[in-house]
């Protein structure tokens, strides 16, 4: 690895940094990479089985033994007396039908609304072809929305997906 000189008035002064190089070396814990996605489209189910959300996020590791920290924030309405359950599963260059889940977000009167924020670690993907890391939902009974339907011509996104690459 390079070594990255910094002038005494705090101002960074380098010459060839290729950030695009080889990171297999990074020190344990540097942050390789951040990829966000974000939108705004409602999606509605009354699935008791887990069905694909339009949550998802694509990343493409540098380093095959590195960690992905998959980090999600999702508005969501539950129904009248139901159950509420996350999951994120990925496809690509790794394959995994449940790399977490998250449940027991629950109403607990006649509708529940919230946005609440979800993180698994994923430590094995053992590539660096691209991965996308998408969120599926299950609801209780009744309808369900995730992201939610309101819809204000102001706001800007219902979720964000953000997966960090650490190395390890």
């Amino acid at each position: 690895m390079g070594t990255l000189n910094l002038g005494t008035s705090g101002k960074i002064q380098a010459t060839n940094i290729d950030l695009d190089g080889d990171w297999s070396d990074a020190p344990a814990g540097t942050i390789i990479q951040v990829v966000t996605a974000h939108g705004k489209t409602s999606f509605s189910s009354t699935s008791t089985s887990y069905v694909q959300t339009p949550v998802q996020c694509t990343i493409t590791p540098k380093v095959s033994t590195s960690q992905i920290l998959v980090r999600q924030c999702v508005s969501s309405w539950e129904g009248t007396g139901g159950y509420g359950h996350r999951q994120v599963r990925a496809t690509g260059g790794y394959v995994n039908s449940d790399c977490g889940t998250y449940g027991d977000y629950y109403d607990y009167g006649s509708s529940s609304y919230g946005t609440v924020p979800h993180e698994i670690l994923v430590t094995n993907h053992n590539t660096t072809s691209a991965i996308t890391f998408t969120a599926w939902g299950k609801g209780g009974g009744g309808v369900w929305y995730w992201p939610n339907n309101y819809n204000p011509s102001t706001m800007t996104h219902k979720y964000i997906m953000v997966c960090t690459e650490i190395a390890t």
